[in-house]
C-alpha cells in the first residue's frame, strides 16, 4: 500500500508539471501569435505605401504633360511680326509707267522699296503732290485719291517693292490759268507715316493750287 501511495503521488506530480509545462508553452505560443500579427501588418503596409506614392506622382505627371501641350500650342499659334512701313525703313522712286500715256495724261509708277532688315505693310493711299526746284515746297495741288479703288495689304520682305500710280493731268491743257512752272519731283508720304520722301521726276506743273493735275490709286504689288 505505501509503494502504491508514493506512485500515486509521483502520477500526480507529474501531472501538475506536464500541466505547467503546457501553459507556459501556450503562454510563449500566444506571444508569437502577436508577433505574427505585427509581422502581418508590416508586410501590409508597402502596398499602402506604393498606393500613396503612384497617387501623389500622377498629378506631376498630368502638369507636365499640360505644361508642355501648352508650350506647344503657344509656339504654333504665333505669327511673324510685322510693322508699317516708313520713310525710315523705305525708298520710293519715280518712273513713267511703260505704256500708259493716254490723250492729254500720263502715267508714274511710285515704287517703293523695304530697305530695312524686317519685313513691313502698306495698306492705303500715299500723300503725293509735285515740288518746286531747289526750295522743295509744294507746288500746285495734292494729288487727289482716284474713287473705286480698293487697297490691299501689301506685306513687303526685305527688298521687296509695292508701287501706287499717280495720273498726271498735262499741266498745258489749262491755258494761263496753270501758272505754269517746273516740278524737280515728288513729295510721298507712306500710308499713316508723317515723314516724307523724295522721288526726283522732272516735269510741268501748275502753280495753281485750284487746279488739280494729280490723282494717285493704293499701293499694290
Amino acid at each position: 500500500m505505501r509503494t502504491t501511495g508514493k506512485t500515486a503521488r509521483h502520477q500526480v506530480a507529474g501531472l501538475a508539471l506536464v500541466v505547467t509545462t503546457g501553459l507556459a508553452l501556450a503562454a510563449c505560443g500566444g506571444g508569437g501569435g502577436t508577433s505574427g500579427g505585427s509581422g502581418t501588418s508590416s508586410g501590409a503596409t508597402p502596398p499602402t505605401a506604393t498606393s500613396t506614392s503612384s497617387s501623389s506622382s500622377s498629378p506631376a505627371s498630368s502638369s507636365s504633360t499640360a505644361s508642355t501641350g501648352s508650350a506647344s500650342s503657344s509656339s504654333g499659334t504665333t505669327p511673324a511680326a510685322t510693322v508699317r512701313c516708313t520713310a525710315a525703313t523705305t525708298r520710293t522712286r519715280a518712273v513713267t509707267e511703260p505704256g500708259g500715256g493716254a490723250a492729254g495724261s500720263y502715267g508714274v509708277e511710285l515704287v517703293t522699296t523695304n530697305t530695312g532688315r524686317t519685313a513691313c505693310t502698306l495698306e492705303g493711299f500715299p500723300g503725293v503732290s509735285f515740288t518746286a526746284p531747289g526750295s522743295g515746297a509744294q507746288l500746285g495741288a495734292a494729288a487727289d485719291r482716284e474713287a473705286g479703288q480698293t487697297a490691299p495689304l501689301v506685306r513687303l520682305a526685305p527688298g521687296a517693292s509695292a508701287t501706287a500710280l499717280v495720273r498726271v493731268t498735262q499741266a498745258g491743257n489749262y491755258g494761263p490759268r496753270c501758272q505754269l512752272g517746273k516740278a524737280a519731283g515728288f513729295r510721298v508720304y507712306l500710308p499713316g507715316d508723317t515723314a516724307a520722301q523724295y522721288a526726283p521726276y522732272a516735269a510741268e506743273a501748275c502753280s495753281n493750287k485750284d487746279l488739280h493735275l494729280l490723282r494717285v490709286r493704293p499701293f499694290h504689288t
